[in-house]
């Protein structure tokens, strides 16, 4: 059983449609299958992003890049999450030379036209304000997957699954149970 988020999910399905004899199901988070079918983040929410989680940030510009990955609820009601985050990101940046590999691996990156050959119980769960990757890509996944089961979390950013891990565990061991 693969979980994968965002790049993550992009690993799982890599997996997936070169191993499908290995899985027992596949879920996909807050992810896309590239190729022409792909939603992109405007290049503004992509700027902010990579400028909040480079090393040469401060916090203020990491604070920016957080409001890309989380629901503008979050900062007011959930404010542990976001400073769990920031401490993480201090203590973890990422080099702008890594961001910049990372981001060209995953720009050139396709399994649209493999999915539909992919015959492995499928979740994709996409947020409904996921600004760095499109809601609308989930969607376009599940279709081309066959039999894929679609289950959004609503009032949630790209980091939905700690924004509401309640929400996100129902929907993931529901799915896990009966696979």
């Amino acid at each position: 059983h693969l979980v994968g988020a965002s790049m993550g999910g992009m690993i799982v399905q890599q997996f997936a449609v070169e191993s499908p004899e290995r899985l027992h199901s596949l879920s996909i988070l807050c992810s896309r299958c590239g190729g022409a079918i792909s939603v992109p983040a405007t290049p503004e929410v992509i700027d902010r992003m990579l400028r909040g989680a480079s090393s040469e940030a401060g916090d203020a510009a990491r604070r920016t890049g957080l409001e890309v990955l989380f629901h503008p609820a979050t900062f007011r009601e959930a404010p542990e999450v976001i400073e769990r985050m920031l401490a993480n990101r201090r203590a973890q940046p990422h080099t702008p030379a890594e961001l910049a590999r990372r981001s060209q691996g995953m720009a050139g990156w396709d399994v649209s036209d493999l999915l539909p050959h992919l015959h492995v119980p499928t979740l994709v769960m996409p947020c409904d304000a996921d600004l760095l990757v499109p809601p609308e890509n989930s969607l376009r996944m599940a279709e081309r997957i066959p039999g894929a089961e679609l289950v959004s979390v609503g009032d949630s950013g790209h980091c939905f699954f700690q924004e509401k891990p309640a929400a996100t565990n129902a929907a993931l061991l529901d799915f896990l149970r009966r696979h």
